[in-house]
């Protein structure tokens, strides 16, 4: 067979596409949709108890718990004083609520009786005053207090419990009862009318120390 000569039908040139027609080509946009869960069924009963489960800002943080400090020891140092002289003075180790206020102001109240007879003088109850310390507290940040009664003594142990709860080591609390010396009119006698044999007899407030 001879053959053909009839041309063959022309074909489209594969032709680069030039920078602005590339950028205006649409490329495909990626679908950004996502499934969603499946819903939890509430019964409408049970939609507050929910509602606490999830929302954290119900949630009620847990206090943490308070130190027992009912076995912690303090020391309680205590004296007396008659017009600025010692007449008594000792030291204790106590927990709280271990120390008897009344009866120790009644023991106080008979050791002053018992020092003054001597020395034929009445006396007045003048102030009780403490000072709460421990270690590494410095004279400047202890804490002055006055203890009158009971109700007093209850403030200082609640001091002495705030500073066990800080963990503060060797407590103490330095407690002082003032005392006076009442002036009778037999005291208005000056010394030149009193005879030298009375004198001799005569108990000065320096021997109540002994």
């Amino acid at each position: 067979m001879p053959p053909s000569t009839r041309p063959r039908p022309l074909k489209p040139r594969n032709r680069t596409l030039s920078r602005k027609k590339r950028d205006n080509v649409s490329k495909p946009v990626k679908d950004t949709r996502q499934r969603v869960p499946k819903g939890k069924f509430i019964h409408p009963n049970d939609a507050d108890k929910e509602v606490h489960k999830s929302d954290p800002e119900m949630i009620e943080s847990t206090p943490p718990p308070i130190a027992d400090v009912s076995s912690i020891k303090f020391s309680l140092s205590w004296s007396l004083l008659l017009d600025g002289v010692e007449v008594d003075s000792d030291s204790e180790l106590l927990v709280l609520g271990q120390f008897n206020y009344r009866g120790f102001n009644s023991n106080a109240i008979k050791t002053m009786t018992r020092a003054t007879s001597k020395a034929r003088v009445e006396f007045e109850y003048i102030k009780g005053s403490a000072t709460l310390g421990a270690k590494g507290v410095s004279k400047v940040s202890e804490r002055p207090l006055t203890i009158n009664d009971e109700e007093g003594w209850k403030k200082a142990e609640s001091f002495v419990e705030s500073f066990m709860h800080e963990k503060k080591k060797d407590i103490m609390l330095t407690m002082t009862l003032k005392y006076a010396k009442v002036c009778n009119d037999d005291d208005e006698q000056s010394d030149a009318e009193i005879p030298e044999k009375n004198k001799r007899n005569k108990v000065h407030l320096h021997v109540l120390q002994n």
